[in-house]
């Protein structure tokens, strides 16, 4: 049976803002997933702008690989165009796909 996965990301979150860093924050259901699963202690962010970061989580390249290096406008914005930086890129999602599991994602 494959393990689930589950990365649950943030927008402007400081490193100290969990509970297992500053126990005075009270997030029960995140510290239980951490307590569960594995925490990644060691890391970096690859852009201080969410669209790239998030870019470069998909595919594990820099913006500089994978083209993303703004935010993305989105459809409903005045100055939208066709998001289509990563359509010829493999992803991590990808690969899980090809592995056998089902893929989804949820909010931004």
């Amino acid at each position: 049976m494959q393990p689930n996965i589950v990365f649950i990301v943030t927008d402007d979150q400081g490193p100290w803002a969990v509970p297992w860093q500053m126990p005075e924050l009270r997030m029960p259901q995140l510290q239980q997933l951490a307590d569960e699963g594995t925490r990644f202690e060691s890391f970096y962010c690859a852009s201080p702008v969410c669209s790239p970061a998030r870019a470069s989580l998909l595919t594990g390249k820099m913006p500089s690989a994978h083209g993303v290096h703004d935010f993305l406008t989105g459809t409903n914005h005045p100055r939208a165009y066709p998001d289509t930086f990563l359509e010829t890129q493999l992803t991590f999602p990808h690969v899980l796909a090809a592995s056998g599991y089902d893929c989804a994602m949820i909010g931004k």
